[in-house]
């Protein structure tokens, strides 16, 4: 398998506070990848920087061959690299098609100037919607289609979250806690939905995710991290049972 993202000796500072403190880490085409970690070991900031939402003080970020080590996150996610948040961001008084339908990036009516040649982008939209309909499938979300975001429950609030990734051309998503907040057997659903993804799109999953008691059936790699720092790399049984990692989860 060849390295899809590659993170060299990353460091971010907030003051005195070094919330990364030299991370490497290499994320594979095809796989899935899960960084655990107690509260406050830098996952959030690690996803951040990938992303462009912080620049990194030192270190390099190098996804499918490109340098994008401080590069802003439009120009990042054009890149095919498209992040999801712990708390769900979709349009609530938009329906779930709406919503998915606004992600969607090839539409050249919504430009000014080409928006008064009607056959110009008549199939693009076409080609949007049926897009859209597709993923709703692969998601289970096509039964949900028209209600609006609002009414959704937590998971399908998460899932509505990665349909609209996809719609933006994702090649890797970066999932910020996917099952946090939602009841064991959805979050398995969710898991499930990730590894089909993949399989189905041949689509890399970078996680972080608290529940590892359930990500542990679906990923192929893990990472622990603490204090800024990875600690621990490997198969998740293997990372799980490191005595370094049960330390930091325990608080020393």
């Amino acid at each position: 398998m060849s390295v899809i993202l590659e993170i060299n000796k990353l460091v971010k500072k907030f003051g005195g506070l070094r919330a990364l403190d030299g991370v490497s880490m290499k994320l594979y085409d095809g796989q899935i990848t899960l960084i655990i970690g107690p509260n406050g070991s830098g996952k959030t900031t690690l996803i951040n920087c990938i992303t462009g939402l912080y620049k990194p003080d030192e270190g390099r970020i190098i996804y499918n061959g490109n340098d994008i080590t401080g590069m802003q996150p439009h120009e990042i996610a054009k890149l095919g690299l498209v992040r999801t948040f712990q708390i769900p961001m979709s349009f609530q008084k938009l329906t779930v098609l709406e919503n998915l339908l606004v992600a969607y990036n090839k539409n050249p009516g919504e430009s000014l100037l080409w928006s008064i040649f009607k056959g110009k982008w008549l199939k693009n939209e076409k080609e949007a919607r049926e897009k859209a309909y597709k993923i709703l499938k692969l998601l289970q979300l096509d039964n949900v289609k028209n209600r609006l975001a609002q009414e959704l429950s937590g998971g399908q609030m998460k899932l509505l979250e990665i349909g609209r990734a996809l719609m933006s051309d994702a090649k890797t998503l970066l999932l910020d806690e996917p099952a946090g907040s939602v009841a064991p057997t959805l979050a398995h659903e969710i898991f499930a939905h990730i590894k089909r993804l993949r399989d189905e799109l041949k689509l890399n999953f970078l996680i972080v995710e608290h529940r590892l008691d359930i990500a542990a059936d679906y990923v192929d790699y893990v990472y622990a991290m603490s204090s800024g720092k990875v600690i621990s790399e490997g198969y998740p049984n293997e990372v799980f049972n490191d005595p370094k990692v049960i330390e930091a989860y325990l608080g020393g």
